[in-house]
């Protein structure tokens, strides 16, 4: 085989494990859209499901496309390679530092030269594929030779999407049946989704939420001065508004000393504002990762967070949950950390 036809594989190989991992997560694509500063005009969820189907049909191109197509592939490949280097090297450079949404929001690829690394090293295997394609160097199609090799290869990739498909929405279903309980219990996070800490107590799964200045804050520095109340709402929802026009009455059983409440905003920010003015510096946005690793699966919900991420509570599901949680948020925080076992 010469060494030219791995190129293709390499990169159609990486288009299609990225497309695919981002299946199902359109909204948390298109957050990470933003925070790399893609307008939000463009940066959508249906625009983040057509660029998924885009990568998926790109990586599959590479792969099986004939002469000379296969030079056309490879070159949209490196174009689209190209700008993934601007756009990481450009945050790097800012000095951000938040997960790129590279492989959905399951993954957790922070921006660093690491991943500018990986692009580059990406971007220099579909150039390396241009090249040998406008060379005359065989594709992946002519190395397999005839049509059982190209059904084999077909068949290799449906398999390895199936395979992610099928852990993907595993997941999934872990998660619904956690989340099945009545709309009071308290659901447990997974094992994978949180920590035990040598001090005995849980630790929040690290996200990132837009903050009411439109910067991208971390779960840890979120709670870096006090613990905080994390209640999930989104507009139109009759139990989160109804928390929403009670949020005085929260914050004072929460009290002075208490944490402090902090509303997740699933919908638009614009929609928000416009309907809550007086919440706007309580609201963050860009909330999709967070529900996701926090397990929660519906609104309203809350998590208790404490200082250091600790995970005092929750989540809870609905909205005698949440108002129970509230006050109920200081004696938790002052109560004993349970011991390991």
């Amino acid at each position: 085989m010469s060494a030219l036809a791995l190129l293709p594989v390499i990169v159609g190989a990486a288009f299609l494990a990225s497309g695919a991992a981002k299946i199902r997560g359109a909204t948390a694509l298109a957050e990470a859209a933003q925070r790399f500063g893609i307008p939000r005009a463009l940066a959508t969820p249906v625009t983040a499901g057509l660029f998924t189907a885009m990568e998926l049909a790109l990586g599959v191109a590479v792969l099986v496309a004939p002469s000379p197509w296969s030079v056309a592939a490879a070159s949209a490949a490196a174009l689209v390679l190209a700008g993934f280097v601007a756009l990481t090297g450009r945050a790097w450079r800012r000095g951000d530092d938040f997960d790129c949404g590279c492989f959905g929001a399951g993954g957790s690829t922070r921006v660093g030269p690491g991943l500018v690394a990986r692009n580059t090293a990406l971007l220099a295997a579909a150039v390396g594929a241009v090249i040998g394609g406008v060379l005359g160097a065989p594709t992946p199609l002519d190395v397999l030779g005839d049509t059982e090799g190209r059904l084999w290869l077909a068949v290799a990739a449906v398999t390895a999407i199936a395979g992610l498909l099928v852990t993907r929405l595993t997941a999934d279903d872990r998660v619904r049946a956690a989340t099945a309980a009545t709309p009071g219990q308290t659901v447990e996070l997974p094992s994978q989704e949180h920590v035990i800490e040598p001090g005995g107590y849980r630790t929040a799964p690290s996200f990132e939420v837009v903050g009411p200045d439109g910067e991208v804050v971390e779960s840890l520095m979120l709670v870096a001065h006090r613990p905080v109340l994390l209640v999930f709402v989104k507009t139109g929802c009759g139990s989160c508004e109804g928390l929403l026009s009670d949020s005085a009455e929260l914050i004072e059983t929460l009290g002075p000393d208490g944490p402090v409440l902090v509303f997740a905003v699933s919908s638009a920010r614009s929609v928000f504002e416009d309907a809550h003015p007086e919440l706007l510096d309580r609201a963050v946005y860009g909330v999709a990762s967070a529900r996701e690793k926090l397990n929660v699966q519906r609104t309203p919900g809350a998590v208790l967070i404490g200082l250091n991420s600790r995970l005092v509570a929750g989540p809870v599901l609905g909205d005698t949950p949440v108002r129970e949680l509230a006050a109920s948020a200081r004696a938790l925080l002052e109560a004993p950390v349970p011991s390991l076992p």
